[in-house]
């Protein structure tokens, strides 16, 4: 586990001591572990032949052994999912966590134990619980069934119930440094000249960097550059080229490059600012040119008009070849 010395450090403590409650909340942002610590505190708490120590697994009985093959009985995992209609997903619907999932898995906690002395569930994003979900995990929660332990694992504690954050036990995760993300695309055989960049721009999460990474982020990023240095210059002719060139991808591909729009926007007015940490910093030179030839009253507008087409994008079935034109109609005219 890179970059959760403390989450961790509290973790063994309390299996130590034997203080661990019977309900847990992993929070923090996505991608920076908190799931993988779930599934190796499992792995301890199942084990039947801990370290004198408690804290670590033995790796040789019988319960490890099932864990390691992902088919133990008495470790259960539950996580949103798309309804399924005659045998087929509904993938036009939204992935929940819904009532008869819970329902579910307080019927299998209603038996004994099959294998170990406890059970153990993963509520992996319970954020995305219905409100019958949610209930019904609260009164599982006050009335647990046996030697059971629930980690419930979200990266937006601020969307659970009150009731349910009561009976658990907080256990923040925070943001990875930008050497811990970098280690972890390392042993991910992510390119080294890639790292870096993929690192500042991830916000601490590892798992962000990764998809970025497989996403080519870095080249939307470099696009998003160019577009910008040329911006205050370009014609109409120049802006309907663009828009119809960036208004061609995908949805989800044109948010990606407006966000590195606007990340290249606040990167110029932190230089502007005499600011060092920077999302770009691997292009540090290419952002000073920009810097050089605009005002920070310029950088502060146009950070305005990124925002805006943006949220635009984002949130509504705008045309995005015309709100890309729009923008740099805009950005030519300050």
């Amino acid at each position: 586990m890179i970059g959760q010395d403390v989450a961790i450090s509290r973790l063994k403590r309390l299996l130590g001591e034997d203080r661990l409650p019977h309900a847990l909340l992993f929070f923090g942002q996505d991608g920076i572990g908190k799931r993988r610590a779930a599934e190796a505190l499992a792995v301890t708490l199942l084990c039947d032949g801990r370290s004198a120590s408690g804290t670590e697994p033995c790796g040789e009985c019988e319960s490890c052994a099932a864990m390691a093959s992902g088919n133990h009985p008495d470790y259960y995992v539950i996580e949103p999912t798309q309804p399924t209609k005659n045998g087929k997903v509904n993938r036009k619907a939204a992935r929940l966590i819904r009532i008869e999932d819970i329902q579910n898995l307080r019927a299998e906690l209603s038996r004994v134990a099959k294998l170990s002395r406890r059970r153990v569930v993963i509520i992996d994003d319970a954020d995305m619980m219905n409100e019958q979900a949610a209930n019904a995990l609260l009164k599982t929660l006050e009335e647990p069934t046996g030697d059971v332990v629930f980690i419930l694992i979200t990266s937006r504690r601020e969307a659970l119930l009150d009731t349910i954050i009561s009976r658990c036990l907080m256990m923040p995760f925070a943001p990875l440094t930008e050497s811990g993300v970098m280690e972890i695309l390392a042993a991910n055989d992510v390119p080294e000249q890639e790292r870096a960049a993929l690192a500042s721009l991830s916000g601490g999460s590892a798992g962000e960097a990764i998809r970025l990474y497989r996403g080519d982020a870095l080249a939307l990023r470099d696009d998003a550059m160019d577009v910008l240095s040329r911006a205050r210059a370009m014609n109409d002719e120049a802006v309907l080229g663009e828009g119809k060139r960036l208004g061609s991808m995908q949805r989800d591909e044109i948010s990606e490059w407006i966000k590195y729009f606007r990340f290249c926007l606040m990167d110029v007015m932190t230089l502007l600012c005499g600011g060092e940490h920077l999302f770009s910093g691997d292009r540090r030179m290419e952002l000073l040119d920009i810097a050089g030839a605009v005002t920070e009253s310029w950088a502060s507008r146009a950070m305005a008009i990124a925002s805006d087409v943006e949220k635009r994008i984002l949130k509504s079935n705008a045309n995005t070849e015309l709100q890309i034109e729009a923008m740099l109609l805009r950005l030519a005219a300050l």
